[in-house]
């Protein structure tokens, strides 16, 4: 199969190419070029074909709002708790933080009380 590829590659065309077929294919070339509004032909090479894109802005807000736009749909997805359900985490959060704060302030204070009866021994 590789070699298959290789002699399509390599392959010369010996036959000589009638006027109606060289016509045709600028007609094609032309038609397809109209229908693909990206791509323009470059004044200072005629043979090359440039793809034009809206500048940095365009772009950075076409992201923004396909982003956000996206993230507002999800939003609306969200099963929301009510207020007293979010009240009630809210407590339960602030409780485990009070009883670890107990819990660290008391090992040191324990282990300043340790460390300072070291010192004063010697």
């Amino acid at each position: 199969m590789k070699g298959e590829k290789k002699m399509k590659k390599d392959r010369v065309i010996n036959n000589a190419i009638s006027t109606d077929a060289l016509a045709n294919n600028a007609v094609n070339t032309e038609t397809i070029q109209a229908k693909n509004p990206k791509t323009v032909k470059n004044n200072k090479n005629k043979n090359k074909n440039v793809e034009v894109r809206p500048n940095v802005f365009v772009r950075m807000g076409r992201w923004f709002k396909r982003t956000f736009k996206e993230m507002w749909s999800e939003l609306k997805k969200v099963t929301w708790p009510s207020f007293a359900k979010a009240l009630s985490s809210t407590g339960v959060v602030l409780l485990v933080v009070v009883i670890f704060l107990l819990i660290l302030t008391g090992m040191d204070a324990l282990l300043g009380f340790g460390f300072n009866s070291l010192i004063n021994i010697s």
